[in-house]
């Protein structure tokens, strides 16, 4: 894990302007860090932020229908289309001793960050990586993805 990774305990944004192309996340009350990657060329003005609201709000239901919190999810990609241009893919990753997964309860909270980070950058397109606090430097990356758009 990145140094800047295990010491960040940052819990708000920067202004958009001051936004830096990787910005490490802690999300509130969990042990899930978010690294997100933002190209300030990944902006669009014109972004449906209703788009990006169904797009996470599929998400969220599809993943409280799942009722074993802590299954692990298997590690084909998971991904969520929108009802326009606004598309959103998730990447579960699995160690291969089994140790840390994206479980459905880390991917919950996982979202809730990415909404955060959604919503506090209206236009903005970008990737995410998902890590663990509580585990060892060589199990804590779980997950990843990114919001896009169809061109």
């Amino acid at each position: 894990m990145p140094s800047e990774l295990r010491n960040s305990r940052q819990s708000s944004f920067p202004p958009y302007p001051q936004l830096p192309t990787t910005y490490i996340y802690p999300v509130p009350n969990t042990d899930v860090i978010l690294n997100f990657t933002a190209q300030k060329e990944t902006f669009d003005p014109d972004r449906s932020e209703t788009e990006v609201r169904d797009v996470l709000a599929q998400a969220f239901v599809d993943n409280i229908r799942h009722t074993d919190r802590q299954a692990v999810i298997p590690p084909e990609m998971v991904e969520y289309i929108g009802g326009g241009n606004v598309f959103m893919e998730l990447h579960p990753y699995n160690s291969e001793g089994g140790q840390a997964g994206l479980t459905w309860e880390i991917c919950l909270q996982a979202l809730n960050g990415v909404a955060s980070f959604a919503h506090a950058y209206p236009g903005l397109y970008f990737g995410f990586y998902i890590y663990l606090s509580r585990v060892g430097p060589r199990e804590n990356f779980i997950g990843g993805g990114a919001l896009i758009s169809f061109f």
